[in-house]
């Protein structure tokens, strides 16, 4: 092939394209110019360099085209939408010196929403969704706070811990990429179809993801990995957004790929595609097939509902509100039903009367017929050592004033029952306890005599939970409030 008759073009353009501001900014003498039609005003490239990230982010570009390249100059058209909706068609001139351009100067057209030329929303919120597929730093502006990603041989996780899971990833292969090869959509059901490509790179250090992955040591990673990393074929995702855009919901689990859709980046590791999802259980595709091309085979991912209860689970422990809605609700038995917010407060304040208090969970179990959750837990207080200070409709609790057995050894509750309420996409939305107990788990903690014969026998809830607490240690409290029928 000859050499292109638009180099300035070609080059400028594939760099904000690839989105690799030092490429970019390259293309511009030290002294550039940039002239505002706009205003009038004149700016610098170190004015310019600052405002390129947010540049980047913007919608790309609709229908580029150089009109004109010389030696001295180029001039290309294109079209832009900006965040009021309005469209403006920009024809650029760049003088040139020795291959850089030197000065700048733009002149724009608003474009009428009737015009062939006017962008429309659906290809901004396209272009948000292909900045969130890249799993950079900065996705997570273009999602909400609770939106979960299912990556495919991996089990659903908040989209939080998946960017965590790739910025770790990156440390192990620091040229580590999430192509975006296209968005699609909306489809009939209001999702976007994504697709996307893992190019990891050359691996150059330890790869420690955390659980429930393995740690796979640089020194034990094969060596096609080491000098040319592992790239993976097109997967196809589906995306859902709320009325503000942001990305709730990101599928990968059905473990789709296209083979002849795109042109990848990278040629996908032949092993990997003619073994993706040849098992038919998850373990040979997404961090399966990666794992797998570092020599170490994983486990099936655990079903939707083996991930629910490990959720219930790490909830039941200590009371994280990452597993539950903002709106999560506890009812604990002997006390009035409060907000997750307020309930991790309250133990807050629990644990510096009682530094070494546990939750412990003996089982989860469900879903039942109501589609609620079992959860049977033990609280196991420990020693108590300093004033117990709960506050709303608490009395203090005094360590003076305690059994000489809640400062010696602490207090031991029989394993209770309860019963949790989980949204759609598997949150913790509400907890509730009325005072059952089970006898049923032979590891457990040996219940106080006294709590385990005076449980319940009240029937008002006063002689449970807090209220068996408080008892313990020589305060009984009134009934709790009636629930709400």
């Amino acid at each position: 092939m000859g050499k292109s008759s638009t180099p300035f073009y070609d080059s400028s353009w594939d760099a904000f394209k690839k989105q690799d501001p030092e490429a970019w900014l390259a293309q511009f003498t030290e002294d550039c110019e940039w002239v505002w039609h706009s205003n009038g005003k004149v700016t610098d490239k170190e004015f310019i360099s600052g405002m390129l990230p947010q540049w980047m982010k913007m919608p790309p570009a609709e229908k580029p085209r150089c009109l004109y390249e010389n030696k001295e100059v180029c001039v290309s058209h294109f079209f832009n939408r900006f965040p009021d909706a309005t469209v403006e068609g920009t024809m650029m001139v760049q003088m040139l010196r020795k291959g850089k351009c030197y000065r700048v100067e733009t002149g724009t057209t608003l474009i009428p929403e009737d015009s062939p030329n006017y962008i429309p929303n659906e290809a901004v919120i396209r272009h948000k969704i292909a900045m969130f597929g890249k799993f950079e730093d900065d996705a997570a502006e273009f999602s909400t706070e609770e939106a979960t990603m299912g990556p495919p041989g991996s089990p659903a996780m908040p989209t939080a811990a998946m960017l965590d899971v790739m910025k770790k990833c990156r440390e192990a292969f620091p040229d580590w990429k999430s192509v975006v090869h296209g968005v699609e959509g909306p489809n009939e059901d209001g999702s976007y179809t994504v697709y996307t490509q893992q190019v990891s790179g050359k691996m150059t250090g330890d790869l420690s993801l955390g659980a429930p992955f393995p740690d796979i040591p640089l020194k034990s990673a094969p060596k096609s990995v080491k000098k040319g990393g592992i790239n993976f074929p097109v997967e196809v995702g589906t995306i859902r957004i709320d009325s503000d855009e942001k990305v709730t919901e990101c599928d990968y689990s059905a473990a789709a790929i296209t083979t002849d859709k795109f042109e990848p980046e990278a040629k996908p590791e032949k092993a990997i595609v003619d073994g993706w999802n040849k098992k038919g259980d998850f373990s040979d595709v997404g961090f399966g097939a990666f794992f797998g091309a570092l020599g170490v085979a994983l486990p099936p991912p655990p079903t939707d509902e083996d991930a629910i209860k490990a959720d219930i689970r790490a909830f039941g422990e200590n009371w994280e509100a990452k597993y539950a809605t903002e709106e999560c609700t506890v009812a604990p038995p002997g006390a009035p039903p409060m907000a997750i917010g307020e309930m991790n407060k309250t133990m807050d304040e629990v644990r510096k009367a009682f530094p070494d208090w546990k939750s412990i969970v003996h089982d989860v179990t469900g879903p039942n017929e109501d589609g609620t959750y079992t959860l049977s837990t033990q609280q196991v207080s420990g020693k108590m050592v300093a004033d117990m200070v709960l506050g709303g409709p608490f009395p203090e609790a005094t360590l003076k004033n305690a059994p000489k057995a809640a400062k010696k050894s602490g207090v031991r509750f029989p394993v209770e029952v309860g019963y949790v309420t989980v949204n759609g996409a598997g949150k913790v939305c509400k907890t509730s306890w009325v005072g059952d107990i089970s006898n049923d788990f032979d590891k457990a903690a040996k219940p106080d005599k006294a709590i385990l014969k005076s449980w319940n026998k009240k029937g008002d809830l006063s002689d449970v939970g807090f209220g068996a607490l408080y008892e313990a240690l020589g305060t009984p409290l009134p009934p709790p409030p009636a629930a709400a029928q």
